[in-house]
C-alpha cells in the first residue's frame, strides 16, 4: 500500500497493545477454542475473528449469545482466563521490530501513548514480563478499557489519549493491528498505520489508512516527519 502523504508533522505515537506490541492474539484464540471444547461447545478460528480488537465484555456477550442463556458463562470465563494466564506465564512474544522502533521514538522525543481494549491489570501484567526495560514509564498516557465508556471502534479512546498528552489528533500517529482499532483511530482523525495481525484491512479501512505495512521495521519513515 502506498503511503498517504501528510503535511502535519507527527508529534506523538499512540500504540495499540494486543496484536500490535504483544503477540497475544494467538494465545487468546487458543484460549477460546480449547475452553469452549472443554465446555462442550463449538468455537472455531472463524468465530474468533469476531473477537479481534474487541473489548473483553463485548466478546463475552457475543459468546453468551452463541452458547445460549443457560450456558455457565462465569465458569467458562474463569477457565479461559486461567488458560491464558498459564500460557502467558511461559512467555509472550513481542511483535517483530517493536523494541527497536520504540527506542527510535524515544530518541525523537516524541510523546508516546498506549491505547488498548484490555484492562489496566492486563497491561501491567504484560509489561511486567519485560524485565529488561521499563516500557510503561515511557508512556505519557495509558488509556485502557476501564477508562472509556465507548470502546473501539468508537473514537473515544484515541480522542482521550490525544487530549491527555495535549496533542491534536491529526498529529498523533496511531499504530494498530485490527480493523476495529483502525476504525477508532480514523474516526478520531488520527493518521493510522496498520500492521495486520490476524486479519487484513477491510476495504472501508484500507482506503482510509495512512499506510499498511507488515512490521515495525517498515515504519521508520514516519519518524522523518516529526516535530522535535
Amino acid at each position: 500500500m502506498t503511503k498517504k502523504t501528510t503535511s502535519t508533522p507527527i508529534q506523538a505515537i499512540l500504540f495499540d497493545m494486543d496484536g500490535t506490541i504483544f503477540d497475544t492474539e494467538v494465545i487468546y484464540e487458543s484460549g477460546w477454542i480449547e475452553t469452549a471444547e472443554a465446555f462442550g461447545q463449538s468455537f472455531t478460528k472463524e468465530d474468533y475473528k469476531k473477537m479481534v480488537g474487541v473489548r473483553r465484555e463485548v466478546c463475552h456477550q457475543i459468546a453468551k449469545d452463541m452458547f445460549g442463556p443457560d450456558f455457565p458463562m462465569d465458569d467458562f470465563i474463569a477457565a479461559k482466563d486461567k488458560h491464558n494466564q498459564q500460557v502467558k506465564a511461559q512467555g509472550v512474544a513481542i511483535k517483530q521490530g517493536f523494541e527497536a522502533f520504540f527506542q527510535a521514538c524515544l530518541k525523537k522525543n516524541l510523546k508516546l501513548g498506549l491505547v488498548t481494549s484490555s484492562h489496566r491489570a492486563v497491561v501491567d501484567a504484560n509489561f511486567a514480563r519485560l524485565t529488561h526495560f521499563d516500557y510503561l514509564k515511557h508512556f505519557d498516557c495509558i488509556v485502557a478499557a476501564e477508562d472509556v465508556t465507548q470502546p473501539k471502534p468508537e473514537p473515544e479512546c484515541y480522542l482521550k489519549a490525544a487530549k491527555q498528552i495535549n496533542v491534536a489528533p491529526e498529529s498523533c500517529l496511531v499504530i494498530e493491528d485490527s480493523n476495529p482499532g483502525c476504525r477508532a483511530a480514523i474516526a478520531a482523525s488520527c493518521p493510522t498505520l496498520m500492521i495486520p495481525d490476524f486479519l487484513p484491512a477491510e476495504p472501508d479501512v484500507a482506503e482510509q489508512l495512512a499506510e499498511q505495512v507488515s512490521s515495525f521495521d517498515q515504519a521508520y519513515h514516519w519518524l522523518d516527519n516529526t516535530s522535535e
